[in-house]
């Protein structure tokens, strides 16, 4: 009896450990179908569109409205369970943030397209849009010679079988090409290499000088940027500067402020 009861446990700790492993697999399979179903709601990306305005807490408002549908059978299931799985793709983005995308008719002005550039790079830096979806909400602003030229562009590239345009990146590129000349980026560094300040107070002239530097998109060494701060100042506030050098920009730059005031 000894020897059969030790039967009946092996047998019973073979049972339980095989339904331990089957629990397992059954919670890694639910663990990774949450973590599929996760990643489709990451990439759904619904807005709503009016006339390039996009009010992330209406939408949120009117979905929470449907959800407090009460009825019976399958179809009012549905209604009430959609809402809620669009209710946490909002959640992972920056409600009640306003978006105006501004429109760009292909204006010849360097500046002018720059100025659009650092819109809508602002209105995007506010949302967690894909680079594809920026390229589309851009390109659903173009008006004018800009609708044209894009039409122009992607046939041109069809015609040589080279790669469409797919993100924003790839569309600033393309556009600065177009829309900003290369002697425009020179002018400004030529500029920048001349600016003084002069009669304009430190801060005017730094503010200028960061200008130049955005516009102009130079990547330099802090070092070299403050050189060029402290040799553009004027000579009785340099001096002063440049006997207790601060350790970077920043410092130099309200270490100037104060020697000013």
């Amino acid at each position: 009896m000894s020897h059969d009861g030790e039967e009946v446990s092996k047998v019973i700790d073979l049972n339980v450990a095989i339904l331990q492993a089957i629990q397992g697999m059954l919670e890694l399979m639910r663990e990774e179908r949450q973590e599929r179903r996760a990643q489709q709601q990451r990439e759904v990306r619904p807005l709503q569109e009016d006339e390039g305005m996009f009010d992330l807490n209406a939408h949120e408002r009117q979905l929470r409205g449907r959800g407090n549908v009460r009825g019976r059978g399958r179809n009012n299931l549905a209604n009430v369970m959609k809402p809620r799985r669009m209710e946490r793709v909002h959640e992972d983005r920056d409600g009640g943030v306003k978006l105006k995308i501004p429109p760009f008719t292909g204006t010849a002005d360097s500046e002018t397209y720059l100025q659009w550039e650092r819109k809508i790079e602002h209105v995007f830096d506010c949302n967690t849009f894909s680079e594809n979806r920026k390229m589309k909400l851009a390109i659903a602003e173009f008006t004018n010679y800009a609708s044209e030229w894009y039409h122009y562009l992607k046939s041109e590239r069809r015609r040589k079988e080279e790669d469409l345009i797919e993100t924003w990146e790839e569309l600033k590129e393309a556009m600065r090409k177009r829309f900003v000349p290369k002697h425009y980026e020179r002018d400004l560094k030529t500029k920048l290499q001349s600016l003084r300040q002069g009669t304009k107070s430190v801060a005017k002239y730094y503010r200028e000088m960061e200008t130049l530097i955005g516009r102009a998109r130079i990547q330099e060494d802090e070092e070299d940027t403050m050189s060029s701060f402290l040799g553009g100042l004027n000579q009785e506030i340099a001096h002063l500067v440049d006997r207790n050098p601060p350790y970077n920009m920043e410092d130099m730059y309200h270490y100037a402020i104060k020697i000013e005031a």
